[in-house]
């Protein structure tokens, strides 16, 4: 559009008018349609201009539709099609928004003009297509009651929605729709709905028409008749099309007519029909339908029974009409649920036999469908009815089955022999029914159980046959076993085991007599998958049947001793299971607890299955009561205080835990009746489980551990002070026998271990067990057995004490608050006292000691001492909880690895608690941050988290190095977690922090520079360049220092700076004489990227989706702590350099060692072991790739490396580490600088190179790390000492003498050339001299074999031509002699 045209449009219209907007979307476009819509808006605009007229919907439509009325009445439009679109799109846009009273009072006017242009311009498609509009929208405001004045311009429409060109035939269908929509409800729908039923009454029996005609035709007129098909196919898809829309919206007497019509095209077997007609019926099932439940019934039972289309062998027809019945049945339950579960038998005998379609899509489709409507049409009710017509006796010879039997039948039948296809699915649209069947339908699901229950024994006769042949033949012919292992659990978990085993009895004698086959594959199943059973029914079952099996094991003679002994245990194992929530708890157990008990007293083998079965019973009661707020007086146990909880020794059993919430059913007057009837048991089982318990072994008592404290939670406190009077007695009888001048000469105390020790520790875990349902008095005897234990020099008995402690603390406020300054004493006095293996069983006391000291209900005890008179309580109070968090911050450095994390995890869970317990007043922590001060204190309003950050932070101005460093490693793990909340300390730490690099302790740096690292990982990018010249000037002080690997670690920092912050930033604030390091780690980034870069083809795409989700994986694992990866000596987060190798030389073994661990030799932390491999097509592997690592550990099969809590230790601490291969009654002997010395061993190269001088020097020397490396400093020696004064070795590096570098092929040739076993006379041959091993000589391979140049190849044959020389001459000389011999 030119400048001249875009003058004559007025642009001062008020913005969102009709104009307003078509001139945005049309008037920067180039196409010629959008230019001439602006050029006639332009021109309706002026006229209205000149009219004085606003440009309102209501005055564009009457002046549009004034002009073409006057072109209309001159009987031939003067106007080009190109003016009439344009016209019509802006009609179409202003009709919208025209109110409906007006084009209702226009609608004859307007619908003759529209008519007369939609037939004047039927053959073009451009001015076509938006009159329709126009003529749709204007046909839509018709009154209802002049509708014989719509009958022409709705017949344009209808006739129209046939049109050969799609966006013509749309936009008719849409304005046809659109009608019908506007009309639904009122008179005019009637005769909408007629013309449409008249419409297809003339379409869509056209294709069977033109099919018959085809048939009859001769063949001279055989094209024309394939044409007419396919013309009459056409219109009926086109008119398809039209109706899926269109038939929710027609009245029910037009609905029923059109219906009829398309289910006789299933007749034609025509897919594209077929799928089109079900398409449509489908929305005729919708939610927004109208349709009724007696009309939706008619269609579903014409669908359903329909043979023609279910024979279809299309498998999108067949999806589609399964899809159908589906909606329908939905639909119909939501209108009528009686007929809809009346009629659901039938739609099951539709869709159970697609389960056996050819194709996967068709059978998964059928599944889904059988799920579905089981769980949306057989609802309550229908179960309920068709138990109660079973329960009348009504079967198939009283009159129809039930719903709910009629779908079981049909899912049974689906399971016959000769549909095996269909098993996979039918197994699992069983494992539904039986969940929706229930306990109330259990009778109902026989038939089907029947038939899972044999499939069920199928698959286990072929697993055994697989076991029993060692190959997999069996497993492969049974791929619906597991299948049928999740239908069973389905109905043992939903219909019950009483009336499972009714039907699938276990029949384990009559096996074993021959007179029926046993069912032992139950059994497994009753373990893992029974829940809210009936206890009384494994009592009166079970339990007999377990005795019976019992009996027969014990007798030797019966050959089917063994197979009971295994039958018996599997019966007593299924007890868990059925103590799951059991409703029948206070008539079952008094019934069978006696039974129970006397097994429990004979049996071993069956403690830890009884005991889970009384953890289950007491526990599950005690919580239903504790929710329903009814617990009191049912013991103080905040959960379950385990004797052996946290400890090394714990072995959980298998049935610990139930999985299953509380059924509604178990109400909380049940539950308090249960506990009554258990604690009526109490004083007998605890007396029981308390022998158990001594008599076990240690690793075996927690399953035993567990019950007692369950049990003693809902026990009588009187009933528990006995046992823990008791138990505490005979501790202190073997206390007193230990602190005696003479030991007695036999035990004082039977029961509890073989040493006074582990007895002394069985009965401070007797008493921790029992603590649950103590009072306050034997609360106070606890904690004064657990105060004089915490000064036992006994690890194992002061872990105990620390356990008893930490539970007291932590659970028993009821004694804590009262006796705090007590408690608090105890704690501050067991610190020099207290061992390393207790350490962290202290520091949960500890934990439980800061939270109660700054909780808001804390008593006001008065903590001070005489020298603290002078001090306020509450100034007391914070110096007691800043020494008890000065210890947890030391303890970080333990060398025990658990303490260390329970350390880190103390502070984390301090932290959080504290912050929640008293969040900041301020916005934020970086306001109170700001005003830090490094020797205690802060501001108010900081909060719990600042609170607990001032009292790590006070260890930073502490008189040792090891409190510096603990108080830094301290702070870097709080700053790790916290990093929102303490995003404001940098400014004022870091430096502070930063300034301990200059001190000369390098374990106070070590720590810094892990702080560093946290900083790096955690503060964001803002923060780390604000201090980026601080941190750098502090790093690069030890950029040059290689003990200790400080110069890896910078350099790791470095670079990780570098990739948050970018280089410019580093590069920036880097000292110029330091850029080096910057630049070599770009350039080695840089050289990583072009190696992934020149990777080709799909290997590369490949090997980057794995290196990308590797990359993935470390960067979620990087946001975990880790004490080894941020204060470890190695670099195991840098990036390596050229070859694989580190930044410092000195890091890995020396270079004659690499690659050359002899069997059973370790590598040693910080130690890289070399691994070559290839991939699995025979190509070198990428060790840049992250994936690298893990396929050379797959590849070396090398397991877990110990860790030093691994190894036993011996009473003072020191590890004890057996030597396998020293034979025994022989130690080894140690070298003077510590270690062993392994020339002894017997695979030793030692006694095979005596005869080198200096060797035994070279051994002893500090650089000879292996029997190669000794050969090496040997040889150098000597070499040095022929060679003139002054001179080094043949090899040195900046005046320094490499030892440990490779050393030349000709002096590794000398060493094991043969030399040494020539004679030294004139005799010939080999002697084999001082020597124990036999004559031999070898060639060590040498890399210049692989170089490409051949002089350098001659040059490393020279030598092992010589040794090949030497061999061939003296077996000629040999082979001489022989002859010479046998003349």
């Amino acid at each position: 559009m030119d400048h001249a045209d875009e003058d004559i449009i007025p642009y001062d219209k008020p913005r969102g008018s009709v104009a307003s907007e078509l001139l945005a979307k049309h008037l920067r476009s180039k196409q010629p349609e959008s230019q001439q819509i602006c050029v006639v808006l332009g021109a309706i605009l002026e006229v209205l201009d000149g009219e004085g007229m606003e440009a309102t919907p209501t005055a564009l439509f009457a002046a549009i539709m004034s002009s073409l009325s006057s072109k209309a009445s001159s009987g031939k439009s003067q106007q080009s099609p190109q003016i009439c679109a344009a016209m019509g799109t802006i009609l179409s846009a202003t009709l919208s928004r025209v109110p409906e009273a007006v084009l209702r009072s226009k609608f004859a006017a307007s619908s003759e003009i529209l008519c007369c242009l939609v037939e004047e311009h039927a053959e073009q498609a451009s001015p076509l297509k938006p009159m329709l509009s126009c003529l749709a929208t204007v046909t839509a405001a018709v009154d209802p009651r002049e509708w014989a004045s719509a009958v022409r311009p709705f017949g344009l429409l209808l006739g129209l929605s046939l049109d050969e060109r799609p966006k013509v035939r749309k936009r008719a269908q849409e304005g046809v729709v659109g009608v019908l929509a506007a009309v639904q409800g009122t008179s005019a729908a009637e005769a909408a709905g007629s013309a449409i039923a008249r419409a297809c009454q003339q379409v869509l029996p056209g294709p069977e028409v033109a099919a018959r005609a085809a048939a009859a035709a001769s063949s001279k007129k055989r094209t024309e008749a394939e044409a007419a098909i396919s013309k009459a196919v056409t219109d009926a898809l086109r008119l398809l099309g039209l109706l899926k829309p269109a038939l929710p919206l027609m009245p029910g007497a037009r609905v029923q007519e059109v219906v009829g019509l398309m289910l006789n095209l299933y007749v034609l077997r025509q897919p594209m029909l077929s799928r089109s007609a079900t398409e449509c019926l489908a929305a005729l099932c919708a939610r927004s339908s109208s349709i009724s439940a007696a009309a939706l019934v008619d269609l579903l039972r014409s669908v359903v029974h329909m043979d023609t289309a279910w024979d279809a062998k299309d498998p999108a027809s067949l999806i589609s009409l399964i899809n159908l019945v589906v909606s329908g049945y939905i639909r119909l339950h939501d209108l009528d649920a009686t007929a809809a579960a009346e009629r659901l038998p039938h739609a099951f005998h539709a869709v159970v036999p697609q389960l056996t379609g050819d194709l996967e899509g068709v059978r998964f489709a059928a599944e889904e469908a059988l799920k579905c409507l089981i769980a949306a049409c057989l609802d309550d009710a229908a179960v309920a009815a068709a138990v109660n017509l079973a329960g009348a006796g009504m079967g198939a010879s009283a009159g129809p089955p039930s719903a709910a039997a009629g779908v079981v039948a049909s899912v049974a039948g689906a399971l016959d022999p000769r549909t095996q296809d269909a098993w996979p699915s039918a197994l699992s649209v069983s494992a539904v029914l039986f969940e929706r069947l229930g306990r109330r339908g259990a009778r109902l699901a026989e038939p089907l159980l029947e038939r899972v229950g044999e499939l069920c024994a199928t698959a286990a006769e072929a697993a055994q046959e697989a076991d029993e042949e060692e190959g997999e033949e069996g497993a492969a012919g049974v791929p619906y076993a597991g299948a049928a292992a999740a239908a069973m659990s389905s109905a043992l978990r939903n219909l019950g085991p009483e009336d499972v085993l009714q039907v699938l009895p276990l029949n384990l004698e009559e096996g074993m007599e021959g007179r029926g086959e046993a069912r032992t594959w139950l059994l497994p199943m009753l373990h893992q998958h029974v829940s809210k059973a009936r206890l009384a029914f494994w009592g009166g079952t079970l339990l007999p049947l377990a005795r019976s099996m019992g009996s027969i094991a014990r007798d030797p003679a019966n050959p089917h001793a063994l197979a009971c002994r295994a039958l018996e245990a599997q019966l007593w194992h299924s007890l868990p299971a059925f103590a799951s929530w059991p409703e029948d708890t206070a008539t079952a157990f008094p019934a069978h607890a006696k039974e129970v008990a006397t097994a429990f007293i004979n049996r071993t083998d069956l403690h830890a299955t009884i005991c889970t079965a009384l953890y289950r019973l007491c526990t599950q009661n005690r919580d239903v009561l504790k929710a329903a707020g009814q617990a009191e007086g049912l013991g103080y146990a905040e959960g379950l205080a385990a004797p052996s909880q946290g400890d090394e020794s714990d072995v959980e059993d298998e049935g610990q835990g139930f999985a299953s919430e509380a059924p509604d059913s178990y109400t909380p007057a049940m539950a308090r009746q249960n506990v009554m009837v258990l604690r009526g048991f109490s004083k007998n089982w605890l007396k029981v489980l308390a022998d158990a318990f001594c008599a076990t072994q240690p690793g075996l008592r927690g399953p035993i551990g567990r019950a007692i404290s369950a049990y003693a939670a809902i026990s009588d406190p009187a009933v528990l002070t006995p046992f823990l009077k008791d138990a505490l007695g005979k501790y202190v009888e073997l206390t007193q026998a230990a602190q005696a001048d003479v030991p007695p000469a036999a035990s004082v105390v039977q029961g509890g271990g073989s040493t006074p020790s582990e007895q002394r520790c069985t009965f401070l875990e007797l008493s921790l067990a029992l603590a649950g349902g103590l009072n306050t008095d034997c609360i106070k005897l606890l904690f004064t057995t657990a105060k004089g234990a915490m000064q036992e020099r006994d690890q194992a008995v002061q872990k105990r004490a620390y356990k008893l402690l930490a539970y007291i603390t932590a659970k028993r406020r009821d004694f804590t608050l009262p006796n705090l300054r007590e408690v608090m004493e105890t704690l501050l006095g067991g610190v020099t006292s207290s061992l390393s293996a207790a350490k962290r069983y202290r520091l949960a006391c500890l934990q439980a000691a800061v939270l109660l000291l700054l909780s808001p209900d804390a008593p006001d005890v008065d903590l001070r001492g005489k020298e603290d008179a002078s001090m306020s309580v509450e100034e007391q109070r914070k110096q007691v909880v800043a020494t008890l968090v000065s210890e947890i911050v030391l303890c970080v450095k333990e060398v025990n690895q658990k303490t260390r994390a329970a350390a880190y995890g103390l502070l984390v869970d301090l932290g959080q608690a504290m912050h929640e317990a008293d969040p900041p007043s301020l916005p934020s922590l970086d306001t109170h941050m700001e005003g830090l001060d490094l020797k205690g204190g802060s501001a108010s309003g900081g909060g719990g988290l600042a609170t607990l950050f001032d009292m790590v932070l006070g260890g930073l101005v502490g008189t040792s190095p090891h409190m510096i460093s603990a108080s830094v490693m301290a702070l870097a793990r709080l700053l790790h977690q916290f990093a929102t909340e303490l995003g404001g300390v940098a400014p004022t730490l870091l430096p502070a922090v930063l300034m301990l690099l200059r001190t000369k302790s390098r374990e106070v740096v070590k720590s810094v520079l892990g702080f560093v690292k946290v900083c790096a990982v955690r503060l964001p990018v803002d923060v780390l360049e604000q201090h980026m010249a601080q941190i750098l000037e502090g790093l690069l002080l030890w950029s040059e220092d290689s003990k200790n690997k400080f110069r890896l670690k910078v350099r790791v920092i470095v670079e990780r700076l570098a990739r948050k912050c970018g280089y410019d930033a580093v590069a920036g604030a880097m000292p110029p004489g330091d850029k080096r390091l910057l630049i070599h780690i770009r350039r080695e980034n840089l050289r990583k990227q072009r190696l992934r870069s020149d990777e080709a083809g799909s290997q590369m795409d490949e090997e980057d989706d794995g290196r990308s989700r590797a990359q993935g994986a470390r960067t979620a694992r990087g946001s975990t702590w880790n004490h080894t990866k941020v204060f470890s000596e190695g670099g195991s987060e840098g990036a390596p350099t050229r070859a694989g190798r580190t930044l410092s030389k000195r890091s890995g073994p020396a270079a004659g060692q690499r690659g050359q661990l002899r069997p059973g030799q370790s590598v040693k932390q910080g130690e890289s072991r070399a691994v070559l491999a290839s991939s699995a097509n025979g190509d070198p592997m990428d060790l840049l790739d992250a994936g690298a690592t893990r396929q050379m550990q797959r590849a070396s099969g090398a397991g877990p490396r110990r860790s030093a809590d691994d190894y036993a230790r011996g009473s003072d601490g020191r590890m004890i580490i057996q030597d396998e291969d020293a034979p025994p009654g022989v130690k080894r002997k140690r070298r003077a600088g510590g270690g062993f010395d392994d020339r002894l061993s017997d695979d030793s190269d030692f006694d095979d190179l005596r005869h080198i001088g200096g060797l035994a020097a070279g051994m002893r020397s500090a650089s000879a790390k292996s029997v190669a490396l000794a050969q090496t400093v040997a040889t150098n020696a000597r070499t040095a000492r022929t060679s003139r004064p002054g001179g080094g070795s043949a090899r040195s590096v900046g005046g320094r003498t490499s030892v440990g570098g490779r050393s030349n092929a000709t002096a590794k040739g000398r060493q094991h050339s043969g030399d040494r076993f020539k004679s030294k006379g004139k005799a010939g041959g080999d002697q084999k001299g001082g020597s124990k091993v036999e004559p031999y000589a070898y060639w060590p391979l040498d890399r210049k074999m692989l170089n490409r140049r051949p002089s350098k190849k001659a040059d490393a044959r020279e030598g092992l031509d010589s040794v090949v020389k030497a061999a061939r001459a003296g077996a000629a000389k040999g082979s001489k002699a022989k002859r010479h011999r046998a003349k």
